[in-house]
């Protein structure tokens, strides 16, 4: 029988050498060092996989963790206190669950609602060659459940080939974000065979009672994934992602933004803003809004080499910047951010600040053995954009956790979102569950410590 248990931390700052458990930006004050993990019984003779996907402070101090259990074979909702233990008033010792199968293994996107809700969306599909759609449900804050004020059963069900022609088995979402009027944006890449077999971007937009109200698929080159959106200072619905573009001759990976009609989603506003120059592929991630009219969304750039450069892209009015972050070490090693969709994100801190967190691998195609993090304070203008040197001494660090059985192991573990929780960002992912089954895997929370952010009382 598995248990919930701790995980000693260990943050490794950029350029420095392995620290303490309760030394660098984790709060020491929750779980062990500033980390924990819980992992659950499975069910119906399935594997051992669980994973978080979204959390979203609830009353009292408390956080409540939503993601996937028992491989995907169902939802399971923990609340846990700002200690990290379990909130046993909370349905059955602290945890709730319902079945809601599915065998896509892409990271899904969650998003906490300003009620308390929380929701997910995901690719979906029963089995291998069936047709995949779109899972969108809604989870009560109250009892962990499917929420029934959300479409008739609490799940939505969007399948794209319905909105339009040609789409091929593969529907993926990678961003969730809430509308000012409660409405919910569901965004990222469908597969076409018209363009042979290349992704376009979609968008969708849900009302807060789960009716499909608007669906459009930016049918353009220059739009492969729509990673983000929000609701423009001039009405319109401003999607960001990713597309290809011609730059010297080259075709590369760069970040868009286009402007939608708010009740149709038809595209009113073409692509803009010039490629960016001096960079390879521009990789952009799920962001947020920081103010009205600015987003800002993770972005991972790839130059000659396969060498990845995190980043923050700022899309204002006026164009779009992008600011180079500190690289990622491992070790006193130079390490990657994960470019794997889902695995990258930013939330809004006060004063304009941003923090980013990824995944991190030693190199990329290897396994993710920890947490980036860096933090960026956002101006009015481009030209007072800056890595925030109070987080760190660079700006930026690694967080790794390890069990108290095997200190010196490098467990397999991985990011999934963040938010801000008792005025502190944190985080959840998946980590192994032990020292010697890699598949065998738990929820991560870990929340970071304020002192290190607001260092100098600007808030």
């Amino acid at each position: 029988m598995r248990f919930p248990t701790w995980f000693t931390a260990a943050l490794l700052a950029c350029a420095s050498p392995a620290l303490l458990a309760h030394e660098g930006p984790v709060d020491p004050t929750f779980g062990a060092g500033g980390m924990a993990h819980y992992g659950f019984l499975p069910v119906n003779n399935s594997g051992l996989a669980d994973a978080a996907i979204v959390a979203c402070p609830s009353a009292g101090d408390t956080l409540t963790v939503v993601g996937e259990a028992s491989q995907r074979e169902r939802i399971v909702t923990a609340r846990v206190r700002a200690d990290g233990s379990y909130d046993t008033s909370f349905g059955s010792q602290g945890k709730a669950s319902f079945l809601l199968k599915r065998i896509d293994a892409d990271q899904p996107p969650g998003l906490c609602q300003s009620d308390g809700n929380l929701v997910v969306a995901r690719s979906h599909r029963l089995s291998p060659g069936a047709d995949q759609n779109i899972q969108i449900f809604r989870i009560s804050r109250s009892d962990g459940q499917l929420d029934p004020g959300f479409s008739e059963d609490g799940v939505v069900m969007l399948d794209l080939d319905a909105y339009q022609a040609g789409t091929l088995s593969d529907e993926q979402p990678l961003g969730l974000n809430m509308l000012s009027n409660g409405d919910i944006l569901v965004t990222g890449r469908v597969r076409l065979s018209t363009t042979g077999s290349s992704d376009r971007a979609f968008a969708a937009r849900i009302t807060a009672t789960g009716v499909i109200a608007s669906v459009a698929v930016l049918d353009h080159p220059s739009t492969s994934a729509a990673s983000g959106g929000e609701v423009g200072t001039d009405g319109r619905i401003w999607i960001y992602g990713e597309g290809l573009q011609t730059v010297a001759g080259e075709t590369r990976m760069v970040p868009f933004r286009a402007g939608l009609n708010y009740a149709s989603l038809a595209w009113e506003s073409a692509p803009v803003d010039a490629p960016l120059p001096g960079t390879g592929n521009v990789l952009v991630g799920p962001g947020r809004s920081v103010r009205p009219g600015v987003f800002v969304a993770p972005a991972m750039i790839l130059p000659p080499g396969n060498v990845v450069h995190p980043a923050l892209v700022v899309f204002r009015p006026g164009g779009r910047t992008v600011l180079p972050l500190p690289y990622p070490m491992l070790a006193e090693s130079a390490a990657t951010v994960s470019t794997h969709y889902g695995r990258q994100g930013v939330t809004v801190l006060p004063g304009g600040r941003v923090m980013y967190g990824a995944a991190v691998a030693a190199a990329l195609n290897q396994p993710d053995v920890g947490v980036y993090f860096a933090m960026a304070a956002i101006g009015e203008t481009p030209m007072r954009d800056r890595v925030e040197g109070a987080f760190t001494p660079t700006g930026a660090g690694t967080a790794q956790y390890r069990h108290a059985e095997c200190p010196t192991q490098q467990s397999r573990q991985s990011f999934a979102r963040m938010t801000v929780w008792m005025g502190k960002p944190v985080f959840v992912g998946d980590v192994s569950a032990n020292c010697t089954d890699a598949l065998d895997t738990d929820y991560l929370v870990g929340r970071i410590a304020s002192n290190y952010l607001f260092a100098d009382d600007f808030d």
